[in-house]
């Protein structure tokens, strides 16, 4: 039996730079549960930014979706650890989902 190579994913490390491989998967959506996860994401996104107090909705743009957020993001000169947070998570979970449901 010979033995297969799988990946190993670690969550909790946001030094990796998220940008381009999360531009990437929201600009290549494929896949039931991936069109799912990025459908309601989008929907707790602006869910959870309504909610959020003032000072704090001042640091996060105006977006349509989460490829807009990302793109506004990677225009701004400033970083933003409250988006830099939920965009690594956001990138991170979006990997699994893809890798998981991939077809074959």
């Amino acid at each position: 039996m010979a033995a297969e190579a799988f990946k190993v994913l670690l969550f909790g490390d946001e030094t990796g730079d998220f940008r381009e491989p999360l531009q990437k998967l929201c600009e290549r959506q494929k896949g039931v549960v991936f069109l799912h996860f990025i459908d309601r994401l989008n929907a707790v996104l602006r869910d959870e930014v309504r909610r959020q107090p003032r000072y704090v909705k001042k640091q996060i743009p105006p977006f349509t979706d989460v490829l807009d957020l990302v793109k506004q993001y990677q225009d701004s000169a400033s970083r933003n650890q409250i988006l830099e947070t939920t965009l690594a998570c956001i990138c991170q979970l979006g990997s699994v989902i893809r890798c998981v449901f991939r077809r074959p």
